[in-house]
């Protein structure tokens, strides 16, 4: 399933107490990971933290191989306001490669947020992807049912019946078109005279408590950093013109010279096409793009308007998360949807010009 992809077992550690503990988080962004205040209360504990994606069971029964990514808080680190007990998200930036394979973040795509409201009634069902316990990811299909919805100025949350447990915290929970609609945040114990129902020593619970997706999405926007943060705005703008709510990023290496169907041509050219791939390979892995201060004068790259957007979506680059892509002192953002350049720009040092004749 696409969209379990994106969902990811969250290792939580707070490095004040040394206490350990899973949770859930989902991709919203390529680089934007969304889960609870309370799994992630500061940014101590996000620094420590890490998520883990694909622990899961395979359709054979068997453990697949899993992708751990740290989280990079000084990035970016929203956190709902604490006074507001259902304000219960926190939205956290993660490292763009895997810590051990090096694999790209943007392997596991991303869940794509819609702001407006009424994505989801009451009696209606819903379905969650979890972590539960901490164990391998769930997927909650049957007797989900919305019992009660809460307005965005009043309270901002979901109440459904559904079967979770601790570590579920974080969970993405969809609607019919797999549209993500809450964000579960924990149950709702019975009460009975004001106080918790407890029959024996198990609290019992009557219902699950998830936070809307619009008020989330709403509150993230009022903050300072949703103008200042570049993360903040991709993430942002890809929301304000919307698509499809899974989203599954083109994956790219960096050249051709190394994909499987060059060998047998390297192959017979031998030892100079190796070199010189080699030497492409490297100068466009570490190509810094286009330099803003290289007249002396800082002259940046052209932002992408919201009136452009409307003809066409900015293509992230896989590598980075990024809009620019970057060659030696060329830079180019794309237009995904019409596939030519909304802007360009490049670095030409007269002085360095060479006349270059062709092999015979």
């Amino acid at each position: 399933m696409r969209a379990a992809a994106a969902v990811a077992r969250l290792l939580t550690l707070d490095p004040a107490t040394g206490k350990r503990g899973y949770a859930t988080g989902f991709m919203v962004a390529p680089r934007l990971l969304l889960t609870n205040r309370h799994v992630l209360p500061n940014i101590g504990v996000a620094r420590a933290s890490m998520a883990e994606f694909g622990y899961e069971y395979d359709v054979s029964g068997n453990t697949k191989d899993t992708e751990v990514f740290k989280l990079a808080p000084d990035e970016v680190f929203i956190l709902g306001n604490a006074a507001n007990e259902d304000a219960d998200f926190a939205l956290v930036a993660v490292a763009p490669l895997a810590e051990r394979s090096q694999l790209l973040l943007t392997s596991f795509g991303y869940l794509r947020l819609d702001d407006q409201p009424g994505k989801v009634a009451e009696k209606e069902f819903i379905t969650i992807i979890q972590h539960p316990c901490g164990r391998h990811k769930q997927i909650a299909l049957r007797e989900n049912e919305v019992i009660a919805k809460g307005s965005n100025d009043r309270r901002p949350v979901l109440l459904y019946r559904s079967d979770t447990a601790p570590g579920s915290s974080g969970s993405p929970c969809f609607n019919d078109q797999w549209q993500v609609v809450a964000l579960h945040s924990r149950g709702v114990p019975k009460t009975e005279d004001g106080n918790p129902q407890q029959p024996g020593s198990v609290l019992a619970y009557e219902a699950n408590l998830g936070v809307r997706i619009s008020f989330i999405v709403g509150s993230i926007r009022k903050t300072p950093e949703a103008a200042t943060q570049q993360l903040l705005v991709d993430f942002l703008t890809d929301v304000q013109r919307g698509g499809p709510p899974v989203v599954q990023l083109n994956m790219r290496r960096s050249t051709a010279f190394s994909h499987p169907n060059m060998q047998p041509l390297q192959q017979r050219i031998g030892k100079q096409f190796s070199d010189r791939a080699a030497i492409v390979e490297t100068a466009i892995d570490f190509a810094e793009g286009y330099d803003p201060n290289f007249l002396g004068v800082y002259v940046p790259l052209p932002k992408i308007s919201a009136n452009a957007l409307r003809y066409g979506h900015a293509l992230i680059v896989p590598e980075t998360g990024d809009i620019e892509l970057t060659y030696p002192h060329y830079s180019v953002i794309m237009n995904e949807d019409r596939r030519l350049a909304f802007v360009s720009a490049c670095n030409i040092d007269g002085a360095l010009k060479r006349s270059v004749k062709p092999d015979k």
